[in-house]
């Protein structure tokens, strides 16, 4: 009894919250994560809260009810919104200690660094890649994309192939799925604002701008891209997946929906380049803390564990995510992955230079709504000239511009 006496009492178990999306697979790699992060921390248990179908709305709702989770995964569209209201902790202190060992590459710290804060560590920000159907290529007579090849070759070559409109002995239906039209303004180097995060003026009127909206309409004329009723029947990336599209634009986190699930055999390439280079578009994903979690600090360290490097090395083995330090993304562990061969290819898309959003702030998906409308009017209507298409455009982001916009918390913790 005396013995007994001396042996320390544990404090009780704490419960955190851990609010997520993803696929029945991706489920399975976020529970191992947790479980070893409960083996390393037995004072904390994570109860993951899959949240499905409109994921952003039902969040909303446990904001305003006051009854968000401790640990959130957002999408970079409402990162800033979020941090703006001040409903995500500061964890700038924490990125800074899981970057001690190797910095976050360019892309995700431009993605998410605010006014030299961080409201969530990042967890994946890599950009689109082409994956390309190369038996389609090979049967078309057509090498496999080089390095440096642009929208203007691909465009050339889309009627090979094509079998409903071009070649009838193409392997593929359709030569590509038409991509984020922003991903044209990258390549054309364009830009919609003075600045992309501080911006005070509109300068979408410019050549570049007009030339990505022209390069949209004369891809579509082609009538190699996948028409809008085909995609609605179809979907997007099983068109890819069942051979009837050529090229295929996404990230890694499509690996596993083609990886032993195609009858031919693909790879992934840079996207093609215009006039500023091949320059993508990203997405990105960090983990927040709510500001008023229960447990705060215990939120924290889960986050850090996740987003550490240890914790990289455990969600990039579930085939969806790419690193996001620089070590880990060039380093043989994670290129040692297959499929694809070229897994360089999505560790590039964080470099300086190669991947970017056309604004980073308050609203961005505001305007990514106002890109995206004009870029649909310009598919849909092509007797509007396009200097009228600009137009609308420049209003609509003026208008915009002049709402006084959220400021971020003036303080941390």
């Amino acid at each position: 009894m005396a013995l007994a006496g001396c042996v320390p009492q544990r404090g009780p178990v704490k419960e955190i919250t851990f609010s997520l999306w993803g696929s029945t697979e991706q489920l399975k790699a976020e529970q191992a994560i947790v479980a070893e992060f409960e083996k390393q921390n037995p004072g904390i248990r994570v109860r993951l809260m899959p949240l499905g179908a409109r994921y952003l709305e039902k969040l909303q709702a446990m904001f305003v009810g006051q009854a968000a989770p401790d640990v959130i995964m957002i999408e970079i569209s409402m990162y800033d919104n979020w941090a703006c209201r001040g409903v995500l902790t500061d964890l700038t202190d924490d990125l800074r200690e899981i970057t001690r060992e190797s910095p976050l590459l360019p892309v995700p710290r431009r993605a998410f660094e605010r006014e030299g804060r961080f409201f969530g560590l990042p967890i994946n920000c890599h950009g689109y890649v082409a994956y390309v159907n190369l038996d389609a290529f090979r049967a078309a007579g057509l090498p496999a994309p080089q390095e440096g090849w642009t929208w203007e070759q691909l465009l050339a070559d889309s009627p090979k192939l094509s079998r409903r409109h071009g070649d009838p002995s193409a392997r593929t239906d359709y030569a590509l799925l038409i991509p984020q039209f922003p991903m044209f303004l990258a390549a054309e180097g364009a830009e919609i604002f003075d600045s992309d995060s501080r911006p005070t003026r509109v300068t979408a009127d410019q050549p570049a701008v007009h030339r990505a909206f022209d390069f949209l309409r004369r891809l579509q004329a082609s009538r190699c891209t996948v028409p809008p009723e085909v995609q609605n029947d179809q979907g997007s990336y099983q068109l890819f997946r069942d051979g009837k599209l050529a090229v295929y634009f996404a990230g890694r986190w499509m690996v596993p929906e083609f990886a032993g699930k195609t009858s031919f055999a693909w790879e992934v390439f840079p996207v093609p380049a215009g006039p500023a280079g091949s320059v993508t578009v990203h997405g990105g994903t960090v983990l927040s803390v709510w500001s008023k979690s229960r447990f705060p600090e215990e939120a924290r360290a889960f986050v850090r564990f996740y987003a550490s490097r240890e914790g990289a090395r455990r969600s990039i083995a579930a085939g969806r995510y790419a690193p996001v330090f620089a070590d880990l993304a060039f380093g043989p562990e994670f290129l040692s992955f297959r499929p694809p061969n070229g897994m360089v290819e999505f560790s590039r898309t964080m470099e300086a230079g190669r991947s970017r959003l056309l604004y980073y702030g308050p609203g961005m998906g505001e305007v990514g709504d106002m890109v995206l409308n004009r870029a649909e009017q310009a598919l849909v209507q092509p007797e509007v000239p396009l200097a009228e298409v600009v137009r609308g455009l420049c209003v609509e982001l003026q208008r915009w511009l002049d709402r006084p916009r959220p400021s971020y918390p003036s303080s941390r913790p």
